[in-house]
């Protein structure tokens, strides 16, 4: 057993893990991850969070530390992954969203038509930039705002902009 030595006080960490997480790292990985984790708390939250550690049993402390690895590996593997897949998906989630709210009995449209505005406003401020699949994203834009306006009876467009519906330029 060895401890990790912060501005707050020592903190003891179990090296000898007898599992390591998948990231491959081990005990020690995690220790650094918790050392620039804890350097970035400001002091007072530092103190708390140590306090916190410290009382885990050395069993509990080791998880909370492959769980804190296996945290960073998936934020590494996020920023790998090219922006623009992202961005797409989150634009796919918005439309799902909005696919959702307006299947609900009765449809939900005032919900619906926050997600297709979001959608309509994400894809905006990027066109041009998300790569191969920005035609495909532009198209299920059209699809959501014409069941929305299906789902609406024909009523009030998905969204409205200086020139009209989001959807003419699109």
């Amino acid at each position: 057993m060895s401890s990790l030595w912060t501005p707050g006080g020592e903190v003891p960490v179990d090296r000898r893990a007898s599992s390591a997480p998948a990231g491959g790292g081990g005990a020690d990985e995690a220790v650094d991850a918790l050392e620039a984790m804890l350097a970035s708390l400001p002091e007072e939250q530092r103190a708390e969070f140590q306090q916190a550690l410290a009382e885990l049993s050395p069993e509990e402390r080791q998880q909370y530390l492959e769980r804190l690895v296996e945290m960073a590996d998936t934020q590494q593997r996020v920023v790998e992954s090219p922006v623009e897949v992202m961005v797409g998906n989150h634009a796919v989630g918005l439309f799902e969203l909005a696919a959702l709210h307006l299947q609900q009995q009765p449809p939900n449209l005032p919900e619906a038509k926050v997600a297709i505005d979001a959608m309509t406003g994400m894809l905006g401020a990027v066109a041009g930039r998300l790569g191969e699949h920005e035609a495909d994203l532009k198209t299920m834009l059209s699809q959501i705002q014409l069941a929305f306006v299906q789902v609406n009876g024909g009523g009030e467009p998905a969204t409205d902009g200086p020139d009209g519906p989001a959807g003419d330029d699109a």
